[in-house]
């Protein structure tokens, strides 16, 4: 017989009031949170069996019984369900080098943070409203542009007619051959073109949107609208069976600087590791439920930590103190689970890092009036937030409770110091082989076009911190240099852990921060620090990644912002009179990547850097490139030019000053002195920048120069003049560089008339005809010819192979026996542009 509160009535046999059914227990349902524990309904004391502590809640624990232990049991398999899911998604692409691979991963991994989101672990934050796109034309493509630019030269050149037709003298015939060489050139170009551009496909390529590429949900929003209470209601459109069936889903996407909706818990019971529980789950169960009972540890035992007492002076402390307070909170419960779970392991002394240091390190941190501990402890939501998504990268292992030893650890590659906050990795990012770079031009339409060439990569390392300061060491470890009272917390950058989309940023204090791209409402945080390498097209092979060469390192406190909008993986600028990089997020972290950053860069490297600017004009065939500014682009040209004049000058240096560069080339004369100079510099070779890297900005001057000066010098300077002009033009094989360098062809570098075919062609024959100028007629036919093999070059194409006059033409060793003929071709060909103290004015 049992009796009820009330002894007096029996509740079953003779006399009973109750049923005479037998009232059974709820059914076990299978997938149903139902307990198959007998409910005590007050009759037995409750098994209260599990401590628990939420991180950072200062001396609060909670103590369980069975009923809400198997309830949290049950939350946190299905957390830690999806935190092995991930892992595996993210471990399935973490070595993959093939693109398409890496692509599929990434798709993979997005996935899963699709299932984070419906199962209420993450929250990616207000989608923002989708750009309009635009089609993307790779240089390759182009054949419109082409075709139009080779039109309308050949329309120009056709009604082209000079001053100098009017009588006939030494340029009538030589003029007459260029022109027509020059329209049968424009026609055989224009029908090869047309040939090609049947053979390519209508619509374009999109393998240069490196900046477009998005990696999203499997879900399509299609638009959102405002709920009033600051979350943003979506309306989904769920493809199935290839059909879309648009359907209403309420679901928030409320702004999170974590980007997670978990929380950090630590049980007793397994104190092997800290467990991750949904927030919703926390606010619900352990802290509305009647069922939960709330200790305090008090100021005694934490006194007993703050003297350094051993694990088992303070378990004991803890025990005593846990059941002493339920006890007087709780009158009827048995403290025998807890005795022999959670409280025998306080006693048996413990390693570092696992959960009972963990809560040693916050009960120090919340006591305000020690000013060094002994351990830094992160234990706020952004803590929760990086330990929860180095959990979903990474297996962590902890406490061994066979051993009763081990520590906190992140297995593989990364370094985890879990109870301070900080994950680290010496990375080579996006992959050994590097991201394709991709840079952009303006065809002669004025349209962009997008031209691979080489590939980038970020060597270097990536520190996520809950703590300004942290740094990776040598050994892989991750330590902090914190003064006492710098336990401030900051965003860690967690979601980049979890996010393949990573967006990067930079912070006031100059470090390079990073965050996942689809967490719009979270924070950056983090530090990005190492070597920006390239890697050039001709040595691009799979699997042979050799030849990289570093072009400016990515320093802690170095970096600074720049203006959101690269037309390509990145650009070179000014910025306070020095050479900077302007770095894309997808050059660091591949397609999908977004944000930009710019860095500064090193003397030691501005030769590399230049080099590559020149290669790449190189090979779009000295079209308007947008990856160098315009400052920036003046101060290269002309420093190089001043490196040709004052050669004595170390290169290294050269670039120290940009208003000495610009003094200089405002106030340089293209005078005599200069050209004995440039002829010096050009015939020895011995300069580092050599004459076949120079751009028509160059070029341009140096024929001026060395042309207009040639009347006023000795014999001997004429034929060194000769020769410089000739080793200036002979690295040249395109058509282009040749005019663009004759449309340079002033004492600035800059085109002196307009930017139309007209003005174009009228620049191209002046320019011929100053060269000429100074040539004999055999010297002129040798010039004609080597003029019209020149090559058009599509961008990308590499150098062919063809039958070009070796030299443009042959010095004249006794230019005095030409005088007399070149004496009226100046006069002709220079007309007012000669200096007001020559003899032919």
């Amino acid at each position: 017989m049992y009796l009820d509160q009330d002894s007096t009535k029996p509740t079953s046999g003779a006399g009973s009031t109750a049923p005479t059914q037998t009232t059974l227990p709820d059914p076990v349902v299978t997938d149903t949170k139902v307990s198959t524990k007998a409910k005590c309904n007050g009759m037995c004391h409750e098994q209260l069996v599990d401590l628990v502590h939420v991180t950072g809640a200062n001396t609060e624990f909670l103590v369980l019984d069975q009923i809400l232990s198997d309830e949290l049991d049950e939350e946190t398999k299905l957390v830690e369900k999806w935190l092995a899911e991930n892992r595996a998604v993210y471990a399935a692409g973490i070595n993959e080098e093939n693109p398409e691979k890496i692509d599929k991963s990434k798709q993979d991994r997005m996935c899963k943070l699709e299932e984070g989101v419906k199962l209420g672990l993450i929250v990616p934050g207000e989608p923002k409203a989708e750009t309009k796109k635009t089609q993307t034309v790779m240089s390759q493509e182009d054949i419109e542009g082409l075709i139009t630019s080779l039109e309308n030269e050949k329309l120009a050149v056709t009604y082209h007619s000079p001053n100098f037709l009017l009588d006939y003298n030494f340029f009538t015939k030589n003029y007459t051959d260029l022109k027509a060489a020059r329209l049968l050139m424009i026609e055989a170009e224009i029908k090869r073109l047309k040939g090609n551009q049947t053979k390519m496909p209508k619509a374009s390529k999109t393998l240069a949107s490196f900046n477009e590429k998005k990696y999203t949900f499997g879900t399509v929003k299609e638009k959102s609208a405002s709920s009033g209470n600051g979350e943003v209601t979506t309306t989904e459109s769920i493809r199935e069976g290839g059909l879309n069936e648009t359907k209403e889903v309420s679901k928030s996407t409320k702004k999170n600087k974590q980007g997670f909706d978990v929380v950090e818990i630590s049980r007793a019971s397994t104190p092997d590791k800290f467990y991750y529980v949904r927030k919703e789950f926390s606010e619900k169960t352990l802290y509305k439920s009647a069922r939960v009972k709330k200790v305090n540890i008090t100021e005694e035992t934490i006194e007993l930590v703050r003297q350094k007492k051993t694990a088992k002076d303070f378990g004991k402390a803890l025990a005593e103190e846990v059941i002493s307070d339920v006890k007087d909170k709780y009158s009827k419960f048995k403290e025998a689970p807890l005795k022999n779970t959670a409280f025998k392991l306080f006693e048996t002394k413990s390693s570092e890092d696992n959960v009972l240091n963990a809560w040693h390190a916050e009960l120090l941190n919340f006591d305000t009036t020690d000013g060094n501990p002994d351990k830094i402890m992160a234990y706020t939501a952004d803590a929760h937030a990086l330990r929860f998504a180095s959990s979903a990268v990474a297996e962590v292992s902890g406490f061994d409770k066979a051993t009763m030893g081990g520590a906190f650890s992140m297995k593989g590659n990364a370094a985890l110091s879990i109870l301070e906050g900080s994950v680290g990795a010496a990375v080579t990012l996006p992959r050994v082989a590097g991201f394709d770079c991709f840079i952009s031009y303006k065809n002669e339409k004025g349209e962009q076009i997008y031209h691979r060439f080489g590939a980038f990569r970020l060597k270097g390392e990536i520190v996520l911190s809950c703590f300004a300061g942290a740094k990776l060491n040598g050994d892989a470890s991750v330590s902090m240099q914190l003064l006492p009272g710098e336990r401030k917390e900051i965003s860690s950058g967690a979601t980049a852990l979890v996010d393949p989309t990573v967006k990067v940023g930079t912070t006031p204090g100059g470090n390079v921060t990073v965050k996942g791209g689809a967490f719009a409402g979270a924070e950056a945080g983090g530090t990005v620090s190492g070597a920006i390498e390239w890697l050039h097209p001709d040595k691009q092979i799979v699997s042979v990644f050799d030849g990289w060469s570093a072009l400016a390192d990515v320093k802690a406190g170095a970096s600074f912002q720049v203006g959101a909008g690269l037309a390509a993986s990145f650009e070179v600028g000014l910025r306070q009179g020095k050479f900077v990089f302007h770095v894309h997020g997808s050059l660091v972290f591949g397609p999908g990547a977004g944000g930009e950053f710019g860095v500064g860069v090193d003397f030691q490297q501005i030769y590399k850097l230049l080099m590559l600017i020149v290669d790449i004009l190189q090979d779009i065939d000295y079209r308007h490139l947008e990856a160098i500014t315009v400052d920036a682009f003046n101060f290269f040209y002309q420093g190089i030019y001043k490196y040709y004049v004052e050669p004595e000058l170390l290169f290294d240096n050269l670039f120290e000053s940009v208003d000495d560069i610009s003094y200089w080339w405002r106030f340089r004369k293209a005078d005599k002195d200069e050209a004995y100079a440039l002829a010096k510099s050009i015939n020895s070779g011995s300069v580092k920048w050599s004459v076949d890297r120079l751009v028509p900005e160059i070029l341009g001057p140096m024929l001026y120069t060395l042309t207009k000066t040639w009347i006023f010098m000795g014999e001997q300077q004429q034929t060194a003049q000769e020769q410089a002009i000739v080793k200036l033009l002979s690295p040249i094989k395109s058509w282009r560089l040749f005019t663009e360098s004759l449309h340079r062809m002033s004492e600035d570098g800059g085109k002196q008339g307009d930017d139309t075919a007209e003005g174009k062609a009228e620049l191209l024959f002046t320019g011929l005809e100053r060269l000429n100028s100074i040539l004999n007629d055999e010297q002129q036919l040798s010039f004609n010819r080597w003029v019209s093999q020149l090559e058009h070059r599509q961008p990308g194409q590499k150098k062919a192979g063809m039958q070009v006059a070796s030299l443009p033409f042959t010095p004249d060793p006794n230019p005095s026996r030409k005088l007399n003929q070149v004496n009226q071709q100046v006069m002709l060909a220079w007309q007012n542009d000669l200096p007001s103290d020559s003899r032919y004015v």
